[in-house]
């Protein structure tokens, strides 16, 4: 078998038990699938049973708990069975509503699938669908996305293959997708140009009309609030810049899969070229610090955000990929950290670390010609010869992100799974993700003794503590009532009591 096959399929199905149908969809995934000979598992989401949340009220917007509590099944299943990539069923057409949603919140957004992504930390650690460690070691892909919803259908038919159809996709006021698909599948055959015009100009009677859809459909207050969706959609085309005669000639949806395709390709191409860049300017550097060795301006201010967002998720203590390990992506604090990075006028250095957003400060270095990194100040900047100017981006210190596992010093506190070993034996490792940025590996049986014997009676605890300018972590034993002892070292025989070791990537 080619080796770029999986191993193994294991066909998954959700019954999320919110509709009356939903146990049959999950039959007829079942039925399907059993007679291809392809194993399956419906997973039914568990409402009102920790930690999943209540379940959802009957008529209310449920998509974003829903997808939470999907994502969290799948994670689960998956590490039960030592399953690495998870593919979807995600088409062309669901890009389309993918691009909308982000222009709705986010003018000029890419916002687009991926055909291929490391899953990642999650948005929050108190989401319900927070990965940690484990979604750094998870893919997933999405083989479809290159194919229209039409497309996948007639395949289906020619092929006799039996489809169902979820009806609650038919309901507009179910979520902002719903709304935007219904929009699209009254108005998708319509000229561009009727819709959509170049550039702002009164609206034409079809416009008008489209437009009252638009604020009709969109009645919660997330998309209310934000835009309508025929001027997302208007924004959309025009901030990709159509053709003229693809936008007088082509019908609104092979429009918008068009410019959904052109997003993917250019988000492809600007990663591509950032990691060229990134690779080409990067200097040896501390764990989970980033130093970006001075060079030319990178071509293209996209590009120049695309490396920027690159380091913050790298290098920030929020869940890797999520929207805050970036800055939220907001285009303000890019622009300026661009500025700072590759000015366009002569400026002094700052006299602190500059922080935009991600709890990531960026300081102004020089690298000696020896390798070592020196911070820069007025007087040796810019350097000798023979030495380099950069920027040093590292973790912005004594800040905890609330709602983490750390307590408010910062102090991650695992005395409980320490325990745990220690009363199954002591020979168990135990594994924990720290600061979002460390995984921490405890070699439980070569603790102290008098470490062992507090913690397995209860008579201390054992803690995570971040220390130094760059917060890394420290391994801290206290007994009850006594000081808190540094126990980051070997012992006497030379065993490794524990290890770090960073976890995000570039």
């Amino acid at each position: 078998m080619d080796s770029t096959w999986p191993s193994s399929v294991h066909a998954l199905s959700v019954d999320h038990k919110l509709q009356q149908a939903s146990s049959t969809m999950a039959d007829h995934c079942a039925t399907f699938t059993r007679s291809r000979k392809i194993p399956h598992t419906t997973l039914e989401i568990p409402w009102n049973t920790p930690p999943f949340p209540k379940r959802p009220k009957s008529g209310k917007p449920y998509e974003a708990i829903a997808r939470d509590a999907r994502q969290r099944l799948f994670l689960d299943w998956m590490d039960a069975e030592d399953a690495a990539v998870l593919a979807t069923g995600h088409h062309a057409d669901d890009n389309v509503e993918t691009l909308i949603l982000g222009q709705l919140h986010s003018p000029n957004s890419m916002q687009v699938l991926e055909p291929c992504r490391r899953w990642g930390m999650g948005d929050s650690t108190r989401s319900l669908a927070f990965a940690g460690i484990s979604g750094m070691r998870k893919s997933v892909i999405r083989p479809l996305l290159p194919f229209t919803k039409d497309q996948i259908l007639a395949t289906c038919e020619q092929l006799n293959l039996n489809y169902i159809v979820d009806q609650t996709n038919f309901q507009p006021d179910l979520t902002p997708r719903n709304r935007i698909r219904e929009l699209l599948r009254n108005n998708g055959n319509t000229s561009v140009s009727e819709l959509c015009t170049p550039q702002p100009a009164p609206s034409s009677a079809k416009q008008t009309e489209f437009r009252s859809m638009a604020l009709d459909a969109a009645t919660s207050t997330e998309l209310a609030s934000n835009s309508t969706i025929v001027d997302a959609i208007g924004s959309l085309l025009r901030v990709h810049d159509l053709p003229q005669g693809m936008r007088d000639n082509r019908m609104l949806n092979d429009a918008l899969r068009a410019s959904a395709h052109l997003c993917t390709q250019t988000k492809a191409y600007l990663d591509a070229e950032a990691s060229k860049y990134l690779e080409l300017h990067r200097h040896p550097s501390p764990p989970s610090t980033f130093a970006l060795l001075d060079g030319e301006r990178p071509a293209g201010q996209k590009l120049c955000r695309t490396i920027i967002y690159r380091i913050l998720r790298f290098v920030s203590p929020f869940p890797w990929g999520s929207v805050a390990s970036q800055a939220h992506r907001k285009t303000e604090a890019a622009d300026a950290l661009v500025e700072l990075l590759w000015p366009t006028l002569a400026a002094p250095l700052p006299s602190a670390p500059v922080t935009r957003g991600a709890l990531v400060q960026w300081s102004p270095v020089v690298i000696r010609r020896d390798g070592q990194i020196k911070l820069a100040t007025n007087k040796n900047f810019p350097a000798k010869s023979g030495d380099r100017r950069g920027w040093l981006a590292s973790r912005q210190p004594a800040y905890v992100i609330p709602g983490t596992e750390e307590g408010s010093d910062g102090v991650l506190d695992i005395t409980q799974a320490v325990a745990e070993s220690l009363w199954a034996g002591g020979n168990q490792h135990v594994e924990t993700l720290f600061d979002c940025r460390f995984l921490v590996r405890i070699c439980v049986d070569a603790l102290p003794a008098q470490c062992q014997a507090n913690i397995r009676t209860g008579e201390g605890t054992i803690g995570i503590r971040p220390s130094g300018a760059h917060w890394y972590p420290t391994l801290v034993w206290r007994p009850t009532g006594g000081i808190a002892v540094d126990i980051s070292h070997n012992d006497s025989a030379g065993s490794t009591v524990w290890e770090a070791n960073p976890v995000r990537e570039l």
